[in-house]
């Protein structure tokens, strides 16, 4: 079937943030103002995996952050996957290498 280009994420913490949004394309860059939340949410989702007692997560794929090391065979061996990153991470500062690699990839 291939992997879908919509996905619905909802991203909830035990004391009340919560994060509910649409993704309609391959790549979506989330912006806005400073201390609007956009690293609470790659936060959220890094501790997901610690912390499945007070952060829920619900998507028809796996969404997890892309890692500052390994990135780049991470993006050449796992499928169907929503990676996040924010604006600080090393991929975005490698050239056309991130580009190519997301590209090719079907996450």
């Amino acid at each position: 079937m291939g992997f879908l280009t919509k996905h619905h994420i909802i991203l909830k913490q035990a004391r009340g943030i919560q994060y509910d949004f649409v993704i309609n394309r391959k790549f979506t860059i989330i912006r806005g103002d400073s201390a609007t939340g956009k690293s609470t949410l790659i936060q959220l989702l890094q501790n997901y995996e610690m912390d499945k007692q007070s952060i829920a997560l619900q998507c028809d794929c796996r969404c997890v952050v892309l890692p500052t090391v390994g990135w780049d065979i991470l993006l050449e061996n796992i499928q169907e996957t929503i990676f996040f990153l924010d604006e600080w991470h090393p991929a975005l500062h490698a050239g056309t290498s991130f580009g190519e690699k997301a590209c090719a990839s079907n996450n």
